[in-house]
């Protein structure tokens, strides 16, 4: 059973952004527009269209701007010229990362005439108007591209996995035109991605595992008994972190996992054996070092735990080598969260893995 996280972006590789020499791109409150696109604002006017009275920028406000917006009235926000909406909260290109496609999404002024299309095929992947009974942002039409991750035609995407976590990165370049069939100066490009984490979590309900009966009865037991934990005054959990005060005042946390009180072992980890393919696997043991660094102030607690696991996979079919690999890959990478630690990497391998 797979658990996906999912992610969207939006990466700006040559702006697409307000241009006064495009149609509907207009300089507000007697702005002239410059030859390079830009709009030149009368006094007491401001912004990227000089559609921000500066006499109405209020120092409170009863509203949350978002994405750098400007508060004015009060009760309302002026964005910048990537975003839009009531509260700038909406991007004017974005991605809607759907379980089997990723869904192209752009919102353009009503007086928009050009067009937008994927720079796979300007002719074959074209966004399409959507007919909007009530414009959901008012003064902008809404374009869409529906495009399956697996699409082989002219409008695929660019996929990239990570072997080791098996997480999903899928991107498409998307470019506007103002005038149909005409590349101009002031055109733009946008690469559009989706991001999809992943982490498998317990597969015996799969109908590919051969060993599910197995597995089903070791999971847990009939009965489970529940104890109360906390037996002393200077220490307590909350959630996942244990906390504790050490002798001369300190505060400690460490991981707390209530499946450590149980009288039973748990079954919670993917055997290789399993259908789950081994890249995912493996990086199960990057995720939970991971946890074990964010919730542990020592570095015996952390150690404790990542042996723990390790002698655990192991058990399960896991190759030492492969977990080295992984290990030295999370201390390359996240090397930020045992820095504190103060301790070198053949070190950190030896108490874990030897």
């Amino acid at each position: 059973m797979k658990d996906v996280s999912v992610g969207a972006a939006l990466d700006t590789a040559l702006a697409f952004s307000y241009y006064c020499t495009n149609p509907g791109y207009p300089c507000l409150n007697g702005g002239t527009c410059q030859y390079n696109g830009e709009c030149t604002c009368t006094s007491g006017f401001r912004g990227f269209n000089c559609g921000l009275d500066s006499s109405t920028i209020a120092a409170t406000c009863t509203i949350e701007c978002h994405n750098k917006g400007i508060c004015y009235n009060g009760n309302q926000c002026y964005c910048t010229k990537d975003y839009m909406g009531p509260t700038c909260q909406q991007a004017y290109d974005y991605a809607e990362c759907g379980a089997t496609s990723v869904k192209l999404k752009a919102y353009r002024p009503i007086e928009f005439t050009g067009e937008i299309f994927t720079m796979e095929s300007m002719f074959k992947c074209k966004l399409q108007h959507v007919q909007e009974v009530q414009p959901s942002i008012a003064g902008y039409k809404l374009y869409e591209l529906d495009v399956p991750h697996e699409s082989t035609g002219p409008c695929k995407l660019h996929k990239t996995i990570d072997k080791m976590t098996g997480e999903a990165h899928f991107a498409v370049n998307v470019s506007t035109v103002h005038r149909k069939g005409q590349f101009g100066m002031y055109d733009g490009l946008k690469t559009v991605s989706c991001h999809y984490g992943s982490r498998y979590i317990d597969d015996v309900l799969s109908i590919n595992n051969p060993k599910f009966a197995d597995y089903l009865s070791s999971i847990y037991p009939s009965e489970l008994e529940v104890k109360e934990t906390t037996e002393t005054n200077n220490s307590a959990s909350y959630l996942d972190i244990m906390l504790s005060y050490d002798t001369d005042g300190h505060m400690n946390t460490s991981l707390y996992d209530k499946r450590d009180d149980f009288n039973f072992s748990i079954t919670n980890f993917p055997f290789l054996s399993s259908n789950i393919p081994s890249s995912p696997a493996y990086g199960v043991f990057i995720s939970q070092l991971i946890r074990y660094a964010r919730a542990s102030t020592k570095y015996t607690d952390f150690v404790l735990r990542a042996r723990r696991l390790s002698d655990k996979l192991l058990s399960q079919g896991y190759v030492c080598d492969r977990l080295t690999s992984s290990l030295r890959k999370f201390y390359g990478r996240y090397g930020e969260l045992v820095i504190h630690y103060d301790v070198p990497l053949s070190r950190m391998v030896d108490d874990i893995l030897s």
